[in-house]
């Protein structure tokens, strides 16, 4: 019998921080694995608001690469931005 495909972590920013009525979706393994973003709420750590530094709203499908202030999980291939 086949398992279920593994469902791979979406590639969402550094900064991207979300809490759920089931508490917060930080840290951990695979802490965007189970994500429910129509649950969710989200906020960015760089602004501490619900937006980020480009004005748009921080939220699950936004906070990918191809955004401006968007900044990879990895510091080593995206270091953190400076202030």
């Amino acid at each position: 019998m086949a398992g279920h495909p593994v469902q791979e972590a979406p590639l969402v920013c550094r900064y991207l921080r979300a809490k759920s009525s089931y508490g917060n979706r930080e840290g951990g393994e695979d802490p965007w694995r189970l994500a429910d973003p129509s649950t969710m709420v989200f906020r960015c750590a760089r602004t501490l608001q619900t937006w980020g530094p480009d004005g748009n709203l921080a939220e699950f499908y936004g906070c990918r690469a191809g955004r401006g202030c968007f900044v990879d999980q990895n510091p080593a291939t995206n270091p953190a931005p400076e202030g």
